[in-house]
């Protein structure tokens, strides 16, 4: 699989609303409110390989805007 093509799949996975992805809650936490303090969804210790793996899987056929094509 071409980098791009990968990257492309975990840009979208990362920019899911919660609690998919805690990109929106970063963002609020630096940009927004300014505190610098994020209140994650889970810590480093209860993310799972399988939630690891689903990041780099193809994306689903509902997906607006599908897989890369390249």
């Amino acid at each position: 699989m071409p980098c791009l093509a990968l990257r492309y799949r975990l840009s979208q996975r990362c920019m899911r609303p919660p609690p998919f992805s805690d990109f929106f809650e970063g963002i609020r936490s630096v940009l927004i409110d300014k505190d610098h303090k994020p209140v994650w969804s889970a810590s480093l210790e209860d993310v799972r390989d399988e939630t690891i793996d689903a990041f780099f899987a193809p994306l689903e056929a509902t997906h607006p805007r599908g897989e890369l094509v390249l």
